[in-house]
């Protein structure tokens, strides 16, 4: 119950780590500029090894349950 609890904890705080916000989007001026010439989103780069690494773990994390389970 506790790790269900931590869990929706910082699942509901990870929202707040958008990679740009609404009010001040970047494009310079205070929001007023060309879009343009806005620079990437911080994530923007890494993109795909996040996705790698995500399926490299879950692949990891579940045949050692499976093992466990055997």
């Amino acid at each position: 119950m506790l790790k269900k609890i931590c869990l929706l904890f910082f699942l509901i705080l990870s929202t707040a780590a958008i990679a740009q916000d609404e009010f001040d989007p970047g494009f310079g001026d205070e929001g007023g500029g060309d879009a343009a010439d806005a620079p990437n989103a911080p994530i923007d780069g890494i993109l795909i090894p996040l996705f790698i690494s995500g399926l490299l773990l879950s692949i990891y994390v579940l045949r050692k349950k499976e093992n466990q389970l055997n």
